[in-house]
């Protein structure tokens, strides 16, 4: 299998956990959320990381290519759009009609 494609998935992996972690502190220190919406944001953001971690470790099983990146891609476009329900779910106590939180959605 080719190791450069393992190695960019991890890259990709790393970055969009930063983005997780930068906001997930931005949850804790925003002042219009009550100590409870920014635990419970915090939380999930928290959960939403380790499942996508997870996720992304047992794709290095994969053999096909062409197979892997596209899993990984749905994934990573799913574990962004999660980040951005979490933060609806922070403010709003609810997810928008028709939307829910799970990054293995397709």
């Amino acid at each position: 299998m080719n190791k450069e494609l393992f190695l960019a998935l991890d890259v990709v992996k790393a970055v969009l956990l930063k983005r997780m972690e930068r906001e997930a502190k931005l949850i804790l220190h925003d002042e219009f959320l009550t100590d409870k919406q920014r635990m419970a944001g915090f939380t999930l953001y928290r959960e939403i990381g380790a499942d996508f971690v997870a996720f992304i470790e047992s794709l290095h099983a994969i053999k096909l290519p062409t197979f892997l990146f596209l899993v990984a891609q749905k994934a990573i476009e799913n574990f962004q759009d999660s980040l951005d329900l979490a933060w609806i779910w922070a403010y709003d106590g609810h997810l928008p009609e028709g939307k829910k939180i799970n990054w293995l959605n397709s």
